[in-house]
C-alpha cells in the first residue's frame, strides 16, 4: 500500500472519529466546551490529512500515465526508426527468433512496452543477441567486442572523459538461461536506482556485471577491450588472484565470479551475551558451486564445529546455517568458514591484491558473555 493511500485513509478515519465525538459532545449538555474545540480542531486537520492524500494520489497516477505513455512514444520510435525486420533476419544467417529463457521478471512488460527476444544465429557472423532502445538518441555498440554479450548503459558517462560503461560476457554463459533482463521489482517498474527501465541480472557474478539502465546487447565476435573490461575491474592472474602485499601483478584478468563467504548473522563483533546455551545463525553463499558445509570456531580458529545447513534453495542463494554452542562467562572470539562443492574454502588470512577485490577472509565476531 502506497504512503498516499495510507495518508488518505487515516483523513477519512480522523474525521469519522471527530464527527462520531462531536455527535456525543451536542447529545450531552455536560461535554465540555474547550473539549468541543479540541475536536472540531482534530476534524480540520483530518480534512486536510485527507485532502493532501487525494491530491498526492491523483499526481501519482498521473505521473505514472505520463511515463507510460513517453516509454510507448519512444518505443514507437524506435521501431520506426530501426527495429530488424523480417527481411532482414531471412539475410543474416538464418536467424530465428524465439523468447530469451526468462523468469517471470524478464517477459514482456505492457507498463514499459519493453519486449525481450533472442536471435539464434553465428557469433561469428555478429549477430544481434538483443536490441532494445531504451530512449530517443541513446548509443549503440557497433561490432567490436568480447565473445560474447556486452551491455552499454543507457545513461552514458557522468563526466565527458569517462568511457561509456560496457561489459562483456562469454558467449555461452550468456545463453545458458542463467542471465536474465529485468525490468520489474516486487511488481512495480524497477526502481531507477536499481536500473529502470532494464538492467542485466548476472547471477554469481560481482556487481560490476550488472549493468544498468540497459540499452543495447550485441553479439561479436572478437574480445572486447573497452576500459571497463581491459584496464578496470582486474585481478591478478594467479591460482588464488593475490600477490604479495605491495606489489604489482605481472598479469591480470576481469574480474568475475564471487569468491566463498560466510557471515555469523545472529550476533555482532562486540556485542554482550548471557552466558550458557546460545544458537549462532548465518548464511554462506559463492559464485555458482553450491555450499559443501559451514564450520564455526568458538576459539579463535583453533578447533572447529560443524554447523547444520539449512534448506538449500538454489547454488546462488544465501544458504543459511545454525549452531548452538555453549558460552561460560568471559570473551570470545566466534568465526566462520565456508567450503563450496568444488572445494574451494575461506582463508584464515587476507589475499593481497592491488585493488582490493574479492574479500572473502574468515569473518570474526568477538562477544563477552555474563
Amino acid at each position: 500500500m502506497s504512503n498516499e493511500t495510507l495518508f488518505f485513509i487515516l483523513g477519512i478515519s480522523l474525521v469519522v472519529v471527530a464527527l462520531v465525538v462531536s455527535f456525543g459532545g451536542l447529545r450531552f449538555p455536560n461535554f465540555p466546551p474547550s473539549r468541543a474545540v479540541l475536536v472540531g480542531g482534530i476534524a480540520v486537520v483530518a480534512l486536510l490529512v485527507a485532502a493532501t492524500g487525494v491530491f498526492a494520489w491523483r499526481n501519482g497516477e498521473d505521473e505514472q500515465a505520463n511515463r507510460a505513455e513517453e516509454l510507448a512514444s519512444a518505443a514507437s520510435e524506435n521501431e520506426a526508426e530501426g527495429n530488424t525486420t523480417e527481411a532482414d533476419e531471412e539475410e543474416g544467417s538464418g536467424a530465428t527468433t524465439s523468447t530469451t529463457p526468462t523468469t517471470e521478471t524478464t517477459s514482456t512488460s505492457t507498463a514499459t512496452t519493453s519486449t525481450t527476444t533472442t536471435l539464434a544465429g553465428d557469433p561469428e557472423e555478429g549477430a544481434q543477441l538483443f536490441n532494445e532502445q531504451g530512449c530517443s538518441g541513446c548509443h549503440t555498440l557497433a561490432a567490436a567486442g568480447a565473445t560474447g554479450t556486452t551491455g552499454p548503459d543507457l545513461d552514458g558517462a557522468l563526466k565527458g572523459k569517462t568511457p561509456d560503461f560496457i561489459k562483456a560476457l562469454d558467449i555461452d554463459h550468456a545463453r545458458d538461461g542463467e542471465v536474465m533482463l529485468a525490468y520489474g521489482m516486487n511488481g512495480d517498474d524497477l526502481p531507477v536506482l536499481n536500473g529502470f527501465p532494464l538492467r542485466l541480472v548476472v547471477p554469481g557474478y560481482y556487481g560490476t556485471y550488472w549493468v544498468k539502465h540497459l540499452n543495447e546487447v550485441t553479439v561479436i565476435d572478437s574480445v572486447y577491450d573497452g576500459f571497463w573490461m581491459k584496464s578496470a575491474y582486474r585481478i591478478p592472474d594467479t591460482p588464488d588472484n593475490s600477490v604479495a602485499p605491495g606489489t604489482a601483478p605481472k598479469s591480470t584478468i576481469p574480474i568475475n565470479r564471487f569468491t566463498v563467504r560466510s557471515f555469523i548473522t545472529s550476533v555482532t563483533d562486540g556485542a554482550k551475551v548471557k552466558a550458557g546455551r546460545l544458537r549462532l545463525r548465518g548464511i554462506a553463499f559463492d559464485g555458482g558451486k553450491g555450499i559443501k558445509e559451514v564450520a564455526v570456531s568458538t576459539d579463535g580458529g583453533k578447533s572447529w564445529i560443524p554447523a547444520k545447513l539449512r534448506r538449500d534453495l538454489g547454488k546462488y542463494a544465501f544458504r543459511e546455517w545454525t549452531l548452538p554452542v555453549k558460552l561460560a562467562a568471559g570473551s570470545w572470539e566466534l568465526k566462520v568458514r565456508a567450503t563450496n562443492n568444488g572445494g574451494d574454502t575461506q582463508p584464515m588470512e587476507p589475499l593481497w591484491n592491488p585493488a582490493g577485490y574479492l574479500r572473502n577472509v574468515v569473518e570474526t565476531v568477538r562477544v563477552t558473555a555474563a
